[in-house]
């Protein structure tokens, strides 16, 4: 959580670490599918928690059968991805992740 979040200080009281669970936004959504196409140790998935890394896009997957109009209604945009990090190492993922953008 950012320390810039209204709830920083509270979760900070609450948790030991940072969440395994996070979401982002790609800015051109429509590269949503071929940004996950080009993970190597991420996994595709429609649920999360695993040992492994896995990544979901949201729009395309959980909430596809609500259609774009109540999608857009709860801010699911079509470049939302969830991510569940798994027991691989970060600086793996980090790079993983950064040779998927720069695809």
């Amino acid at each position: 959580m950012l320390e810039s979040h209204p709830s920083y200080l509270q979760a900070k009281k609450l948790f030991k670490a940072g969440s395994w669970l996070l979401s982002f936004e790609l800015k051109d959504a429509e590269n949503c599918l071929a940004f996950v196409d080009n993970l190597n140790i991420f996994i595709k998935a429609t649920g999360l928690a695993d040992s492994r890394s896995l990544i979901i896009p949201v729009a395309h997957t959980i909430f596809w059968e609500m259609g774009a109009q109540k999608r857009q209604k709860m801010d699911i945009s079509d470049g939302l991805l969830r991510v569940s990090v798994g027991l691989e190492e970060s600086a793996c993922l980090i790079e993983d992740l950064k040779q998927a953008f720069d695809a």
